[in-house]
């Protein structure tokens, strides 16, 4: 399989999934978090948790694959926000490239592919969280189009690493 194609993710899928995120996150977080959380990342949680996820239908999660393989996926689904209308708002939970595959457009094909789904599902607004000193992610996501919209938060993450973040957001309303 050489031509690269979208498709949604599968629980089989989980393994190949854990392992582009733990992978992006070393590449994409390194010297924005501590080595500690970084180093504590295991593919195997990831992967449970993955699977679960899949299993249960609780998010939709397409994959870019290209040359025989996972290249990157993206995770979205309604607005987990409390100030949100989950009926109007949707989300990127999360959008995952292998980093060997960084700037190669598979990354704006994905968002590109999660954005027409949510609007098929009538969603007029989309936003995703990005980690406040991540530059490559926020000229990513600016460059499609998203704009903060002056919300934050603190997430508790691993190791007890706070994680503060910026929400962005991009409306996809038809004409």
């Amino acid at each position: 399989m050489n031509n690269p194609s979208v498709r949604p993710a599968q629980p089989s899928d989980a393994r190949a999934i854990a392992e582009v995120q733990i992978a992006a996150w070393r590449a994409a977080y390194a010297g924005l978090l501590p080595d500690r959380l970084l180093d504590h990342l295991s593919v195997e949680s990831s992967e449970q948790r993955w699977r679960q996820r899949l299993e249960d239908g609780s998010s939709r999660v397409l994959l870019y694959e290209c040359t025989g393989r996972m290249a990157g996926f993206v995770d979205f689904g309604p607005s987990r926000d409390d100030d949100a209308d989950p009926g109007r708002v949707g989300e990127i939970y999360a959008l995952y490239l292998d980093p060997a595959d960084w700037r190669k457009g598979y990354g704006s094909a994905l968002l590109n592919q999660a954005l027409q789904a949510l609007r098929a599902q009538r969603f007029s607004d989309v936003t995703l969280w990005v980690l406040r000193n991540n530059q490559r992610g926020i000229k990513f996501y600016e460059a499609a189009g998203f704009r903060q919209d002056g919300t934050s938060k603190l997430e508790r993450g691993a190791q007890g690493v706070t994680l503060r973040e910026e929400r962005y957001r991009l409306s996809i309303r038809e004409g």
